[in-house]
């Protein structure tokens, strides 16, 4: 097998689009994170006898090791990721080779290596394994948003109707995102300062040159912008990318969970396969009905003594939140854990 480096994507072969369907990955978006968010990204490939297997994406970023804690301890890592705020895995291609591939990033790699939102099995002994955010899942099999909200059951719904009735005086508005102002990123930025499991601040520029597959959905109030989000319908499934809210207006129109309701209903009515809103806010998206997709993150330091210590403070470094699994739908009778309660939903 034959491993090579890249510290450029012009320079991967055309064979690198065949290793994942997602446009988040091909070369083309990927030459676009390097020129509006460049972070050091390289790239890693796997072949034998000419035929591509595996790749790898990094990047370097400094990285909250305490996320998941009210505490905060920043570290220049090596990120195994997209960079971008999103659930999608810096690993491409076939699973079995995942392990084979990473063998060879931490032998040629410095200092601490962080590999997020990955599925793969990688079972190897050197590196500290912890669960990290899920990606909340919403499959769509409602055929329309009417349908949808026929089967929810009541407490849900109404909690959603209820929630409807906050946005009356809004005006959506959907664009190609070059129509993103200064609002919108006032907007970004102060819902990221408020985020404890940031990695990087995206910059302008990044956002009023996403490319025309990107949907910028926005809602005004007398033309003052209240909230918005960009989505991305990728292949059968519909992405919530990124969004942000005024938070002085956030309880006079219940912006949070309308932008989420608004997100569920367009990803309903573009008939997507499956509806994808991140790896945030996971309680409140679970009772829209969306399932916990788990993802994984490891560790890695050459050193021993830095690897003892990651993997004795391994609780504190991780995410340890159950995951809820809630009644919502008149069809699928699932268990309520006890805890639940239902006047929490209305």
């Amino acid at each position: 097998m034959k491993f090579r480096k890249y510290n450029n994507c012009t320079k991967l072969s055309g064979d690198w689009n065949g290793l994942s369907n997602s446009f988040f990955h091909h070369i083309s978006f990927l030459k676009y994170l390097e020129r509006t968010n460049p972070c050091n990204q390289t790239y890693y490939t796997l072949s034998e006898n000419s035929q591509l297997l595996a790749g790898a994406i990094l990047y370097s970023s400094d990285v909250n090791v305490l996320s998941f804690t009210n505490h905060s301890l920043s570290m220049p890592m090596r990120i195994i990721g997209l960079p971008l705020a999103s659930d999608k895995s810096g690993l491409l291609g076939d699973d079995k080779y995942a392990k084979i591939l990473i063998e060879e990033i931490l032998d040629h790699e410095k200092g601490i290596i962080l590999c997020l939102n990955f599925t793969q099995e990688i079972q190897l002994e050197k590196i500290i394994e912890m669960r990290t955010l899920p990606s909340m899942i919403l499959k769509n099999e409602y055929g329309s948003w009417s349908n949808y909200l026929s089967i929810l059951r009541h407490p849900y719904r109404r909690r959603i109707l209820k929630t409807l009735k906050y946005s009356n005086p809004i005006q959506s508005k959907k664009s190609t995102c070059s129509e993103f102002t200064k609002d919108h990123y006032y907007q970004y930025l102060s819902v990221l300062s408020r985020s404890k499991t940031k990695i990087e601040t995206l910059n302008f520029d990044f956002f009023v040159n996403l490319p025309g597959q990107f949907i910028l959905n926005s809602f005004y109030s007398q033309k003052e912008l209240v909230f918005w989000h960009i989505a991305l319908i990728d292949q059968e499934s519909y992405f919530f990318l990124l969004g942000g809210l005024d938070y002085d207006q956030c309880n006079k129109y219940d912006s949070f969970l309308n932008n989420l309701t608004t997100i569920i209903k367009d990803g309903i009515t573009a008939n997507c396969a499956m509806i994808n809103l991140g790896q945030t806010a996971e309680i409140a998206k679970a009772r829209f009905g969306a399932v916990a997709e788990e993802k994984k993150l490891f560790l890695y330091h050459k050193n021993r003594i830095v690897r003892f210590i990651f993997r004795k403070f391994s609780s504190h470094l991780s995410y340890n939140r159950p995951l809820e699994i809630n009644n919502v739908f008149k069809r699928k009778q699932v268990s309520k854990p006890i805890h639940q309660r239902q006047e929490e939903y209305v």
